[in-house]
Parts: structure tokens; sequence; C-alpha cells
């Protein structure tokens, strides 16, 4: 795997916008976002189509390549971060040139829609991308402290090698653009367990209705036969009717791709409370699979806040009897 390097103060981090706009940001909350990088030490700048507003899409397909092409080729960009999710960075894939990316590995993240160049990224370069934060994240005035904390640990130059993922104090599942105001926090009741298990393996996941548009495909990682853990999230906001019935179908599409036995662990992110997935109900569904595996749910990351960042490609141990700190994460 080519790891990228990590960040230092004085950095470029150059923002994309692969599926939706940032057009579609309050201008309040781009300064918001504009001063967390600042206060990071980091150089920000826009890929030049990143504002182009298409009917709430991103721009052209054309334009987004050569935004990603020239984020890439650019020796002053160390970053390539993605502005929000959405609904059409698959159109990119076949016309990316993985080539230059292979040739000029930068740290690359998002989550959601991102989830395809994630993993297409790295099944054609080999190169470690991120299920990260977006751009967007970063507006986000109360519950960012958690978000971070663990995106400092990941992306910034230090001695660490793991890191430990402990479960947030309190989470949000109010939309930061919607008004910053009165969102609702609760308690967070931490790791659900299903299942109990020790694992270790390469990490591999994503927004599972998205990963799904990739079976069948040659955009989706590998890893020859090493084992895996693999992560999954899902959102309200593809599945506005989103049931336990519609995770169970995602779920089965996933039991049945080739490489699901070589996984050794599942990890699944909190669910939005749009949707009618309960914890009870997940772990009587996935119980009678009869899965000889750990499965853990209720993880901070996904389209909840906060989230934590979760690499493609890196390893991890998973040990269920651990109090805190179940997940270690390999950042090297």
């Amino acid at each position: 795997m080519i790891i990228p390097n990590k960040l230092n103060p004085g950095d470029e981090v150059r923002v994309i916008a692969p599926s939706t706009s940032l057009a579609i940001m309050k201008q309040e909350d781009l300064e918001i976002a504009k001063g967390r990088f600042a206060e990071l030490g980091l150089k920000l700048s826009f890929s030049a189509n990143a504002f182009v507003d298409n009917g709430g899409f991103s721009a052209s397909v054309e334009k987004k390549l050569s935004d990603l092409h020239q984020a890439f080729a650019d020796k002053n960009v160390k970053m390539v971060l993605c502005g929000v999710g959405g609904f059409n960075a698959i159109e990119m894939l076949p016309k990316i040139d993985y080539e230059l990316i292979r040739n000029n590995p930068k740290l690359f993240g998002g989550f959601s829609d991102i989830s395809l160049l994630n993993l297409a990224i790295t099944r054609k370069t080999g190169m470690v991308t991120y299920h990260s934060p977006t751009f967007s994240n970063f507006a986000e005035v109360e519950g960012f402290d958690y978000t971070l904390e663990y995106f400092k640990a990941t992306f910034f130059e230090s001695e660490l090698e793991t890191i430990k993922i402990l479960p947030s104090s309190q989470w949000c599942n109010d939309p930061y653009y919607l008004g910053q105001d009165g969102r609702r926090f609760e308690k967070n009741t931490g790791n659900y367990i299903l299942q109990d298990g020790q694992a270790e393996g390469v990490l591999i996941g994503g927004n599972v209705s998205t990963i799904r548009l990739l079976y069948g495909t040659d955009f989706m990682p590998q890893f020859g036969d090493k084992s895996l853990i693999l992560y999954i999230e899902d959102d309200s906001e593809v599945n506005k009717e989103f049931t336990m019935l519609e995770f169970n179908r995602n779920f089965e599409s996933i039991i049945l791709q080739p490489w699901f036995q070589r996984v050794k662990a599942i990890l699944i992110g909190r669910f939005e409370k749009a949707g009618e997935v309960k914890l009870e109900e997940l772990k009587k569904t996935l119980l009678g699979k009869k899965l000889n595996l750990p499965i853990v749910a209720n993880l901070d990351f996904g389209h909840t806040t906060p989230l934590f960042t979760l690499p493609v490609g890196l390893k991890a141990k998973l040990d269920t009897s651990k109090v805190e700190g179940i997940l270690e994460i390999s950042l090297k």
C-alpha cells in the first residue's frame, strides 16, 4: 500500500466537490469551516469548479475530473478533501487518471457518496484513502471537538503508530445547516456489541448503499488474500424509508460478495433517527445469520455528529473484551 505523507503546519489542503456543489453552504458556515483550517495552521484552497451550482449537483464530470487531476498534480497540495457528499461521484470513476494519482500520492478524504472515490482510488492505485469528515463538517459549531481530535490524530505528522478509538460522550442527528442553535445532543450509550470476539485485518468500507454500486465492477478493492475488517454505515438521505428490511437486504448483498469470506469483523456506524433500525432488532437479525465473527454497532462514524476517521487499506485490531478503545487502527 502507498501511504501518503501526513500534514504539517503550513501545508495546503485543496477542497474539491465531486458530488454536491459547495454553493449549498451558507456564507457564515463557510467562514466557520475556513476558520477551523486556519486554526490548524493549514492553507486552504478551493478547486476552480467547487462552487459551480448545477441545479443542486456539482459541476460537469469533465470539470470535476479537471479539479481532481489538478489537485493531485499540484506539488503544493498535500491533502485533497471533498467538500460535501451527494449522489453523482460515480460518473467520474472510469475517466480518472489513476496513474497520475499513483505517481502523486496525497491524503484523500470524505465519506457518504465519496466512498466511491475512496474505494476506486485505493483499488486502482494502491494508495490508502480515508473515510473522513468532509470540508462541510468543519462548519459545525457544537459537537465538533471529537471529530477534530481524530482528524488531527490521523492526518497530522506525529510519532503515533496506532490510534485507539474511544466512544464520544454525546451525539446529535440535527443537521447544522438547518440552524446551529438548538441542536439536540444526547448521551452516547457507547459501543453496542452484537457478537464478541477478536480480529485483525485490513480496513475496508464506507456507505453501504453507495458501496453496492461497485459490485461487479473493477473499482472495489480486493487486497489479495488478506483478512479484512469491514465497516459500513447508512443514511436516511438515500433511504427515506430506511428500515431493518432495507438494511438487511444491503447486508445480504455484501455477504454474497466473493471477498466477504475474508471478513473477520464488522463495524457498523450509528444509524440516523429518521430510520427505523433499532439496535435490538439489528442484533436479532444479524445473529440469525450465524456469522462467526465479532460485530459492533453504534460506532461514531457516518451521518451523525461526531465522527472519527477510518482508512481504506490500513490494518486494525478489534477486541470486544476491552472496556475502552476496543478498536485500534494502524496509522503507518
